[in-house]
């Protein structure tokens, strides 16, 4: 990088420090707590949502197993080869 460019970066950078509400370099300041904490949630809530789902599923077929079998036994001459 010659001098011309690093006056331009310095140049940016001092009128960013002069002026941090224009560089916007933070993406949540500004905004109400209720976004941030509603974000967080569902972003934490949704896998565990999921989990649970497939936990859940597999713990009914679990249980279901101990009282019907999942392949029907034949009886009699309807038994298939």
């Amino acid at each position: 990088m010659d001098a011309r460019g690093i006056r331009k970066v310095l140049l940016a950078a001092a009128a960013a420090l002069a002026a941090p509400s224009a560089a916007h370099a933070c993406a949540v300041c500004g905004l109400d707590d209720y976004s941030f904490i509603w974000s967080y949630l569902f972003l934490t809530g949704v896998p565990l949502m999921l989990a649970g789902a497939a936990g859940g599923y597999f713990f009914f077929l679990s249980r279901r197993g101990k009282n019907k079998p999942l392949v029907p036994r034949f009886r009699g001459s309807a038994r298939l080869s």
